[in-house]
Protein backbone atom coordinates (compact mmCIF):
# COMPACT_ATOMS: atom_id res chain seq x y z
CA UNK A 1 0.00 0.00 0.00
CA UNK A 2 0.91 3.59 -0.79
CA UNK A 3 -0.24 6.69 1.42
CA UNK A 4 -0.30 9.76 -0.46
CA UNK A 5 -1.07 12.46 2.12
CA UNK A 6 -2.12 16.35 0.21
CA UNK A 7 -1.37 18.56 2.69
CA UNK A 8 -2.80 21.23 2.31
CA UNK A 9 -5.66 18.99 1.31
CA UNK A 10 -7.52 19.85 -1.81
CA UNK A 11 -10.99 21.20 -1.04
CA UNK A 12 -14.45 22.08 -3.19
CA UNK A 13 -17.74 22.43 -2.79
CA UNK A 14 -20.74 20.24 -3.64
CA UNK A 15 -24.58 19.83 -2.89
CA UNK A 16 -27.68 21.26 -3.55
CA UNK A 17 -28.44 22.87 -0.49
CA UNK A 18 -25.88 25.18 1.94
CA UNK A 19 -22.40 24.45 -0.16
CA UNK A 20 -20.98 21.67 0.96
CA UNK A 21 -16.81 21.70 1.29
CA UNK A 22 -15.37 18.62 0.77
CA UNK A 23 -11.70 18.23 1.79
CA UNK A 24 -9.55 15.50 0.08
CA UNK A 25 -7.19 14.84 2.65
CA UNK A 26 -5.03 11.36 1.00
CA UNK A 27 -4.66 9.25 -1.68
CA UNK A 28 -4.33 5.41 -1.03
CA UNK A 29 -3.00 2.95 -4.06
CA UNK A 30 -3.31 -0.81 -3.35
CA UNK A 31 -1.97 -3.52 -4.84
CA UNK A 32 -4.04 -6.68 -5.59
CA UNK A 33 -5.58 -8.43 -2.74
CA UNK A 34 -4.91 -5.26 -0.43
CA UNK A 35 -7.53 -3.85 1.83
CA UNK A 36 -8.76 -0.58 3.36
CA UNK A 37 -10.93 -0.07 6.31
CA UNK A 38 -12.59 2.90 7.07
CA UNK A 39 -13.79 3.17 10.61
CA UNK A 40 -16.42 5.31 11.78
CA UNK A 41 -17.46 5.96 15.37
CA UNK A 42 -19.95 2.68 17.02
CA UNK A 43 -18.26 -0.28 15.41
CA UNK A 44 -18.95 1.22 11.93
CA UNK A 45 -16.52 0.03 9.13
CA UNK A 46 -16.59 0.07 5.73
CA UNK A 47 -13.85 -2.17 3.69
CA UNK A 48 -12.41 -1.46 0.08
CA UNK A 49 -10.47 -4.34 -1.66
CA UNK A 50 -8.35 -4.09 -4.66
CA UNK A 51 -8.61 -6.53 -7.37
CA UNK A 52 -6.64 -7.62 -10.71
CA UNK A 53 -9.98 -6.20 -12.56
CA UNK A 54 -10.36 -3.41 -10.02
CA UNK A 55 -12.48 -2.94 -6.63
CA UNK A 56 -14.37 -4.65 -4.07
CA UNK A 57 -16.36 -1.59 -3.60
CA UNK A 58 -18.39 -2.88 -0.57
CA UNK A 59 -18.47 -6.20 1.47
CA UNK A 60 -21.79 -8.19 1.04
CA UNK A 61 -24.73 -5.62 1.11
CA UNK A 62 -26.90 -7.87 3.03
CA UNK A 63 -23.96 -9.55 4.93
CA UNK A 64 -20.81 -7.94 6.77
CA UNK A 65 -21.83 -4.71 5.68
CA UNK A 66 -24.80 -5.06 7.55
CA UNK A 67 -22.63 -6.13 10.69
CA UNK A 68 -21.16 -3.38 10.38
CA UNK A 69 -23.93 -0.98 10.74
CA UNK A 70 -24.36 0.17 6.97
CA UNK A 71 -27.04 0.07 4.67
CA UNK A 72 -26.00 0.46 1.11
CA UNK A 73 -29.16 1.99 -1.25
CA UNK A 74 -29.37 3.35 -4.58
CA UNK A 75 -30.02 7.15 -5.51
CA UNK A 76 -30.47 9.51 -8.95
CA UNK A 77 -29.15 12.61 -9.18
CA UNK A 78 -31.47 15.57 -11.15
CA UNK A 79 -28.91 15.08 -13.37
CA UNK A 80 -29.43 11.39 -14.68
CA UNK A 81 -26.28 10.19 -12.15
CA UNK A 82 -26.32 7.31 -10.17
CA UNK A 83 -25.03 6.81 -6.50
CA UNK A 84 -24.50 4.03 -3.67
CA UNK A 85 -24.64 5.90 -0.32
CA UNK A 86 -23.67 3.74 2.95
CA UNK A 87 -25.78 5.09 5.71
CA UNK A 88 -25.64 4.32 9.14
CA UNK A 89 -28.14 2.35 11.37
CA UNK A 90 -30.26 4.54 13.16
CA UNK A 91 -29.41 7.45 11.14
CA UNK A 92 -31.94 7.01 8.15
CA UNK A 93 -33.86 10.36 8.41
CA UNK A 94 -30.88 12.50 8.58
CA UNK A 95 -29.70 10.86 4.84
CA UNK A 96 -33.60 11.26 3.99
CA UNK A 97 -33.15 15.27 4.96
CA UNK A 98 -29.93 14.78 2.70
CA UNK A 99 -31.86 13.39 -0.08
CA UNK A 100 -34.37 16.12 0.05
CA UNK A 101 -31.83 18.79 -0.18
CA UNK A 102 -29.79 17.30 -2.92
CA UNK A 103 -33.09 16.43 -5.00
CA UNK A 104 -31.68 13.13 -5.17
CA UNK A 105 -34.28 10.27 -6.12
CA UNK A 106 -33.85 7.34 -4.05
CA UNK A 107 -34.13 4.33 -6.46
CA UNK A 108 -33.90 0.83 -4.22
CA UNK A 109 -32.61 -0.03 -0.82
CA UNK A 110 -29.77 -2.92 -1.58
CA UNK A 111 -29.66 -4.15 2.13
CA UNK A 112 -32.11 -6.72 1.87
CA UNK A 113 -33.21 -10.05 0.05
CA UNK A 114 -36.51 -8.77 -1.32
CA UNK A 115 -34.66 -5.74 -2.89
CA UNK A 116 -31.93 -7.18 -4.39
CA UNK A 117 -33.92 -10.01 -5.70
CA UNK A 118 -36.03 -7.11 -7.53
CA UNK A 119 -32.89 -5.93 -8.64
CA UNK A 120 -31.55 -8.80 -10.13
CA UNK A 121 -34.85 -9.35 -11.65
CA UNK A 122 -35.22 -5.70 -13.25
CA UNK A 123 -37.98 -4.99 -11.34
CA UNK A 124 -37.16 -1.68 -9.90
CA UNK A 125 -39.16 0.82 -8.86
CA UNK A 126 -37.94 3.64 -7.37
CA UNK A 127 -39.60 4.43 -4.11
CA UNK A 128 -39.76 8.11 -4.19
CA UNK A 129 -39.48 8.79 -7.65
CA UNK A 130 -39.00 12.15 -9.02
CA UNK A 131 -39.02 12.83 -12.94
CA UNK A 132 -35.44 12.19 -14.40
CA UNK A 133 -33.88 15.48 -16.22
CA UNK A 134 -34.24 14.74 -20.39
CA UNK A 135 -33.14 17.42 -22.80
CA UNK A 136 -35.47 18.38 -25.83
CA UNK A 137 -33.20 16.00 -28.33
CA UNK A 138 -34.28 13.27 -26.06
CA UNK A 139 -30.88 13.00 -24.40
CA UNK A 140 -30.73 11.73 -20.55
CA UNK A 141 -27.17 12.25 -19.72
CA UNK A 142 -25.52 15.93 -18.58
CA UNK A 143 -22.87 17.74 -17.39
CA UNK A 144 -22.26 20.23 -14.96
CA UNK A 145 -20.81 23.36 -16.17
CA UNK A 146 -21.20 26.03 -13.50
CA UNK A 147 -22.61 26.44 -10.16
CA UNK A 148 -24.23 29.05 -8.49
CA UNK A 149 -23.97 29.84 -4.65
CA UNK A 150 -25.61 32.77 -5.03
CA UNK A 151 -27.74 34.57 -6.91
CA UNK A 152 -26.35 36.60 -10.02
CA UNK A 153 -26.55 40.33 -9.44
CA UNK A 154 -30.35 41.47 -10.20
CA UNK A 155 -31.67 38.14 -10.41
CA UNK A 156 -35.37 38.24 -8.96
CA UNK A 157 -35.78 36.63 -5.30
CA UNK A 158 -38.92 34.19 -4.99
CA UNK A 159 -40.35 33.31 -1.44
CA UNK A 160 -40.51 29.43 -2.20
CA UNK A 161 -36.61 29.77 -2.78
CA UNK A 162 -34.77 28.43 0.33
CA UNK A 163 -34.13 31.28 2.47
CA UNK A 164 -30.95 30.36 4.26
CA UNK A 165 -29.27 28.57 1.08
CA UNK A 166 -28.91 29.54 -3.03
CA UNK A 167 -28.14 26.48 -5.50
CA UNK A 168 -28.72 26.71 -9.62
CA UNK A 169 -27.27 24.20 -11.60
CA UNK A 170 -26.19 24.41 -15.42
CA UNK A 171 -26.24 21.11 -17.31
CA UNK A 172 -25.03 20.60 -21.01
CA UNK A 173 -26.56 17.76 -22.68
CA UNK A 174 -23.95 15.53 -23.71
CA UNK A 175 -25.71 14.54 -27.10
CA UNK A 176 -26.81 18.46 -28.61
CA UNK A 177 -24.97 20.66 -26.16
CA UNK A 178 -28.12 22.51 -25.33
CA UNK A 179 -27.71 23.87 -21.63
CA UNK A 180 -30.56 22.57 -19.34
CA UNK A 181 -30.67 25.40 -15.74
CA UNK A 182 -32.08 23.90 -12.65
CA UNK A 183 -33.26 25.75 -10.01
CA UNK A 184 -35.35 23.80 -7.09
CA UNK A 185 -39.53 25.96 -7.03
CA UNK A 186 -42.70 24.79 -5.61
CA UNK A 187 -45.04 23.22 -8.27
CA UNK A 188 -47.27 25.90 -8.33
CA UNK A 189 -44.50 28.94 -8.14
CA UNK A 190 -46.78 30.36 -11.45
CA UNK A 191 -50.01 30.56 -10.05
CA UNK A 192 -48.72 33.89 -7.89
CA UNK A 193 -45.84 34.13 -6.80
CA UNK A 194 -43.86 34.51 -10.69
CA UNK A 195 -46.19 37.73 -10.58
CA UNK A 196 -45.90 39.24 -7.32
CA UNK A 197 -41.94 38.62 -7.45
CA UNK A 198 -41.57 40.41 -10.80
CA UNK A 199 -44.06 42.65 -10.91
CA UNK A 200 -45.55 43.34 -7.84
CA UNK A 201 -49.86 43.63 -8.96
CA UNK A 202 -51.48 44.26 -11.85
CA UNK A 203 -50.34 47.84 -12.21
CA UNK A 204 -46.74 46.88 -11.95
CA UNK A 205 -47.53 44.61 -14.93
CA UNK A 206 -49.11 47.24 -17.01
CA UNK A 207 -46.61 49.35 -16.78
CA UNK A 208 -44.02 46.67 -17.51
CA UNK A 209 -45.98 46.39 -20.72
CA UNK A 210 -45.96 49.57 -21.49
CA UNK A 211 -42.44 49.97 -21.18
CA UNK A 212 -41.54 47.25 -23.33
CA UNK A 213 -44.12 48.02 -25.79
CA UNK A 214 -42.86 51.46 -26.51
CA UNK A 215 -39.23 49.81 -26.96
CA UNK A 216 -38.31 50.71 -31.13
CA UNK A 217 -38.01 47.15 -33.06
CA UNK A 218 -34.85 47.11 -32.92
CA UNK A 219 -34.51 46.72 -28.75
CA UNK A 220 -37.62 44.62 -28.81
CA UNK A 221 -36.98 40.71 -29.13
CA UNK A 222 -40.94 40.17 -29.56
CA UNK A 223 -40.58 41.52 -33.21
CA UNK A 224 -37.83 39.35 -34.02
CA UNK A 225 -40.03 36.85 -32.35
CA UNK A 226 -42.72 38.07 -34.75
CA UNK A 227 -40.97 38.39 -37.95
CA UNK A 228 -39.63 34.86 -37.60
CA UNK A 229 -42.86 33.27 -36.81
CA UNK A 230 -44.48 35.13 -39.99
CA UNK A 231 -41.17 33.97 -42.25
CA UNK A 232 -41.64 30.15 -41.20
CA UNK A 233 -45.65 30.92 -41.46
CA UNK A 234 -45.26 32.02 -44.79
CA UNK A 235 -43.53 28.71 -46.31
CA UNK A 236 -45.41 26.04 -44.13
CA UNK A 237 -48.96 27.59 -43.21
CA UNK A 238 -51.82 27.81 -45.61
CA UNK A 239 -52.65 31.31 -46.17
CA UNK A 240 -55.58 33.51 -43.92
CA UNK A 241 -56.15 33.35 -40.83
CA UNK A 242 -53.58 31.84 -38.54
CA UNK A 243 -54.04 30.94 -34.87
CA UNK A 244 -51.08 31.21 -31.81
CA UNK A 245 -51.22 29.66 -28.28
CA UNK A 246 -49.00 31.12 -26.57
CA UNK A 247 -47.63 28.96 -23.19
CA UNK A 248 -46.83 30.84 -20.15
CA UNK A 249 -48.28 34.52 -21.63
CA UNK A 250 -46.92 36.42 -18.85
CA UNK A 251 -47.14 40.10 -19.43
CA UNK A 252 -48.53 39.43 -23.11
CA UNK A 253 -45.97 41.29 -25.13
CA UNK A 254 -45.63 39.09 -27.54
CA UNK A 255 -49.09 37.94 -28.66
CA UNK A 256 -49.88 41.81 -28.45
CA UNK A 257 -47.38 42.04 -31.74
CA UNK A 258 -48.72 39.25 -33.28
CA UNK A 259 -52.45 40.53 -33.05
CA UNK A 260 -50.85 43.04 -34.61
CA UNK A 261 -49.60 40.75 -37.69
CA UNK A 262 -52.81 39.98 -38.39
CA UNK A 263 -52.60 36.47 -35.85
CA UNK A 264 -55.59 35.16 -33.45
CA UNK A 265 -54.02 35.14 -30.44
CA UNK A 266 -55.06 33.06 -27.04
CA UNK A 267 -52.74 33.13 -23.68
CA UNK A 268 -52.36 30.53 -21.52
CA UNK A 269 -51.27 31.52 -18.29
CA UNK A 270 -52.13 30.03 -14.42
CA UNK A 271 -52.42 32.77 -13.47
CA UNK A 272 -55.44 34.87 -13.30
CA UNK A 273 -54.43 38.33 -13.20
CA UNK A 274 -52.49 37.17 -16.08
CA UNK A 275 -55.02 36.14 -18.39
CA UNK A 276 -57.08 39.36 -17.12
CA UNK A 277 -54.01 41.26 -18.54
CA UNK A 278 -54.18 39.51 -21.68
CA UNK A 279 -57.90 40.36 -22.26
CA UNK A 280 -57.97 43.69 -20.94
CA UNK A 281 -54.57 45.22 -22.15
CA UNK A 282 -53.49 42.73 -25.12
CA UNK A 283 -57.10 42.27 -26.08
CA UNK A 284 -56.46 38.95 -26.85
CA UNK A 285 -58.26 35.66 -26.04
CA UNK A 286 -57.10 34.25 -22.52
CA UNK A 287 -57.04 30.86 -20.75
CA UNK A 288 -56.38 30.18 -17.42
CA UNK A 289 -54.11 26.82 -16.19
CA UNK A 290 -51.40 24.79 -17.85
CA UNK A 291 -50.64 22.20 -20.72
CA UNK A 292 -51.75 19.44 -20.43
CA UNK A 293 -54.96 21.12 -20.43
CA UNK A 294 -57.93 18.65 -23.15
CA UNK A 295 -59.94 22.29 -23.85
CA UNK A 296 -57.20 24.59 -25.39
CA UNK A 297 -58.40 23.97 -28.46
CA UNK A 298 -56.10 23.19 -31.87
CA UNK A 299 -54.07 26.26 -32.98
CA UNK A 300 -51.29 26.43 -35.92
CA UNK A 301 -48.41 27.85 -33.86
CA UNK A 302 -47.85 26.93 -29.90
CA UNK A 303 -45.15 29.39 -28.36
CA UNK A 304 -43.40 28.74 -25.44
CA UNK A 305 -40.41 31.14 -24.19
Amino acid sequence: MKLRKNDPPRTFNIGRGEPIVISDVAHIELEPNEQVTFEAPGGVEYDVARKTWGFYATPSLNGRLLDHKLRAVLARSPANKYFVFLVERGREDEFQRYVETEQNTIVRWLDNEADLRACENAAITPVNAGPPLHCMCGGDRFRTEHTYFAPPAGEVRFESAPPDSYRREIYRCTLCGHYISVFALKADFYQGEYVDATYGDAAGMRRTYDKIMALPPERSDNVGRVARINEHAARHLPAGARTVLDVGSGLCVFLARMREAGWQCTALDPDERAVRHAREVAGVAGICGSLPLADAGRYDVITFN
